[in-house]
């Protein structure tokens, strides 16, 4: 299958990020002395950061999963805490897989043998899938750079560079200084799951991290983007636009059934 996602078009274009999340980010570059503003402060300025432009993500990705590993390029087409289609594709840039995510359902197509996987976007199940025990709006930011759906999150106490913060039976250590942020999210019954934003760039005065790195210490998981070029995407959002196209021979697998205790995705 070829990608529906045309790389060709896209030119190395800023993406538009928070002020704020700007300042904090820098901090550390400016000054040794990191001062955190206050988290109600920090919240507040959240939803001019997440909202704006669809956009198009190009780069490179890789995979490990207990000392197997494997390497290829990501096509990502994303409307921040809301929806995202993702492709994988070969160096000759023919499509591998294909992952559809919203806030309520996430969906996987395998594009060699038409096979595919729907399912409630639970932590559960994008745990099954992908490795990563979160919450699905959590997800649609820590993708891109842009850390959690804070608006959900409650602050439990500072620490240094950052905040512990509470969602439900989820809590979350997050630390930002010298242009690393890291944010891990943990629960009772899954493991750590550690993000990381490095190797920003300054475009158009705006700081973009072009290596987001998640980590699952207890799988032995790591997962790298590695970003070459953001694109806002002139155009407004619509369900059919992150959806997956199911093929003529598609068909429907149930995922408790093919699941095996490691992410399907790298079976």
């Amino acid at each position: 299958m070829t990608p529906r996602i045309d790389c060709r078009r896209a030119l190395p274009v800023s993406l538009s990020l928070s002020a704020l999340f700007c300042l904090i980010l820098t901090a550390g570059c400016l000054s040794r002395r990191f001062q955190l503003p206050p988290y109600d402060e920090f919240v507040g300025g959240r939803p001019k950061a997440v909202s704006g432009s669809i956009l198009e993500i190009y780069g490179r990705y890789s995979a490990t999963l207990s000392g197997r590993s494997g390497r290829s390029h990501f096509n990502l087409l994303l409307d921040p805490g809301k929806s995202a289609y993702l492709e994988i594709v070969d160096p000759a840039k023919q499509l591998l897989y294909s992952v559809s995510l919203n806030r309520e359902e996430v969906s996987l197509l395998w594009a060699q043998d038409g096979d595919y996987v729907r399912e409630k976007a639970t932590p559960q199940n994008l745990n099954a899938i992908a490795g990563l025990p979160i919450m699905a709006d959590d997800l649609l930011l820590l993708v891109a750079g842009f850390g959690l759906n804070f608006a959900e999150w409650q602050r439990t106490d500072d620490r240094k560079n950052g905040w512990h913060l509470s969602r439900a039976s989820f809590s979350a250590e997050l630390t930002m200084k010298d242009h690393l942020s890291k944010i891990v999210v943990f629960s009772g019954d899954s493991p750590k799951v550690i993000t990381q934003y490095d190797q920003y760039r300054l475009v158009d005065n705006k700081l973009l991290p072009a290596r987001i790195r998640f980590e699952v210490p207890a799988r032995k998981l790591v997962l790298e983007l590695k970003v070459d070029r953001y694109v806002p995407r002139d155009e407004a959002p619509s369900p059919d636009l992150f959806s997956i196209d199911l093929p003529e021979n598609a068909q429907h697998l149930v995922l408790r059934e093919i699941y095996r205790g490691k992410p399907i995705l790298f079976q």
